[in-house]
């Protein structure tokens, strides 16, 4: 499948391979605490039904992506999706538009789409092309939900998936829920402890900061970065 990006990796018009598109999916995080439930819905999901849409929703830094990345990876999908499994970091707007002469980029899209053989796409940080002309993306989000071979997933900010589509919200009504506090433990001690350096899951120190991060990932692994220089207790 070749693709447009108007904005992928620069701001000007580009040919897009499908291995151009693995080489800008994140490797998968080796530290993952706290979801295996939801990657585990998620791909029962997936692989019990012939088309599901679903949207990872949630706030910044919740972990919409490496939940992501961890649905992309597991061995169920491989086998059902094989290589048409693709993971696009966004969609602009407004270079799917079709082209004047030919067919344009959203003809040759759609045309691979509407094939018999299933589909994966993961469209991550979908709030960027949301945020700069709904109408548009509305528009192209439905016409690919469309297709009956293809199955999407969103992450996104906020607690709505886009367009008029059903979709599975995972975690619940209101996004991916916060790390619990043992999961929030095991993770920050997983970034931090190093051949030098070992935090204990149960220093009390370790627990009031986890309060207050509230159980953000991305919170937990910066300030887990930051205690490999400043211990805890200084």
């Amino acid at each position: 499948m070749n693709l447009q990006l108007a904005d992928f990796p620069e701001n000007k018009p580009k040919e897009i391979t499908a291995d151009d598109l693995r080489l800008q999916t994140p490797q998968v995080p080796a530290v993952f605490t706290g979801r295996s439930k939801l990657v585990e819905e998620a791909v029962n999901i997936l692989c019990g039904t012939n088309q599901v849409h679903i949207g990872i929703l949630g706030a910044g830094g919740i972990g919409k992506t490496s939940v992501a990345l961890h649905i992309m990876e597991d061995p169920l999908i491989k086998e059902k999706f094989a290589e048409r499994c693709y993971f696009i970091p966004w969609i602009g707007a407004g270079q799917w538009t079709a082209g004047t002469q030919g067919k344009g980029p959203l003809d040759v899209l759609l045309a691979y789409l509407k094939g018999d053989q299933k589909v994966l796409l993961i469209l991550d940080n979908f709030e960027t092309p949301w945020s700069r002309g709904q109408t548009e993306v509305k528009n192209l989000i439905e016409m690919i939900c469309r297709c009956k071979s293809v199955s999407v997933i969103v992450t996104m900010r906020g607690t709505e998936g886009p367009g008029q589509i059903k979709w599975h919200k995972l975690g619940g009504r209101s996004g991916l829920p916060a790390l619990e506090l043992g999961a929030a433990k095991e993770a920050f001690c997983s970034f931090c402890s190093d051949g030098d350096l070992t935090i204990e899951e149960e220093d009390p120190i370790l627990e009031k900061l986890l309060i207050q991060m509230d159980g953000m990932p991305l919170a937990i692994m910066l300030m887990a970065q930051l205690a490999r220089e400043w211990p805890l207790k200084t």
